[in-house]
């Protein structure tokens, strides 16, 4: 195995209130600047009362994700929800520029929000992605994403070589220490396959990718390009246990020289 690099989510009635109504219950590139991060965040100072069009944005993204079964709360109180069924939880918006982010890139700018504070979500976090999810499969958004807006969006943030190696340096030069708080003892940023409940992470991470190896039929002698090998946990266990050879390709710096070690001291070079 020879990596290198690239050359080489309480119930609430469903309600679309006004500003100052009050709604009915209660009431986480260069490098890494934050790794702790809480959604327990003192609530921003007050803003400026909503506008017809952010409640108007807002029932429109709401509209387009299917019409969910959630509402939201905006900075100013005012409640938004598009559903016919009761809300099964609440996001909270804590400012305009928040909501604007989301109309760039919803599921990029919600977990930012969250993260830090701006958006809270009350009922459950599992139960506002689950009524999301289930409301985006019962519709066909893919029209959203072509409209004028969004494609002007899109264009504006698009995507160059150069954006891509900064990004990934953003997200994975930051270094190692941090992802071992996390990861499994092999550095395995991927899904993990519990064939049995009981699995530990580590175990999981081996069925996984024992699971893949085995779908693609991999024999000894085989030869196997890896675009993108993170640490190089799969491209190791596939040369160690499967006999193949592998060329794996990575941009981020640490990542290959932690794959180029361990590839050294398992004797797999």
């Amino acid at each position: 195995m020879n990596p290198t690099n690239s050359e080489a989510t309480p119930r609430h009635a469903p309600s679309e209130k006004q500003s100052g109504d009050q709604p009915a219950g209660k009431d986480s590139q260069s490098m890494l600047h934050e790794v702790s991060v809480s959604s327990a965040s003192p609530v921003p100072s007050p803003q400026s009362k909503s506008t017809a069009f952010d409640r108007w944005l807002m029932r429109t993204m709401l509209k387009q994700a299917g019409n969910p079964e959630i509402e939201v709360m905006l900075w100013d109180r005012s409640v938004i929800s598009t559903s016919p069924a009761p809300p099964r939880a609440r996001a909270v918006i804590h400012n305009r520029s928040t909501l604007y982010k989301m109309l760039i890139d919803p599921s990029l700018y919600f977990g930012d929000g969250y993260s830090q504070g701006l958006i809270e979500v009350e009922g459950g976090l599992v139960a506002f992605h689950e009524a999301i999810d289930h409301g985006t499969h019962e519709v066909d958004t893919k029209h959203f994403y072509r409209d004028g807006v969004r494609s002007s969006l899109a264009w504006l943030k698009r995507n160059t070589i150069d954006a891509a190696r900064s990004n990934i340096h953003h997200h994975y030069d930051i270094g190692n220490d941090f992802y071992r708080l996390w990861l499994d003892e092999q550095l395995a940023y991927t899904c993990a396959y519990f064939a049995d409940p009981e699995m530990s992470l580590e175990e999981a991470q081996i069925a996984k990718m024992d699971h893949v190896c085995r779908k693609v039929g991999l024999k000894a002698g085989d030869t196997v390009v890896e675009a993108g090998c993170g640490w190089g946990a799969l491209a190791l266990h596939m040369a160690k246990y499967y006999g193949v050879k592998v060329r794996a390709f990575n941009i981020s710096r640490e990542q290959l020289a932690y794959a180029r070690d361990r590839a050294q001291r398992e004797g797999l070079t």
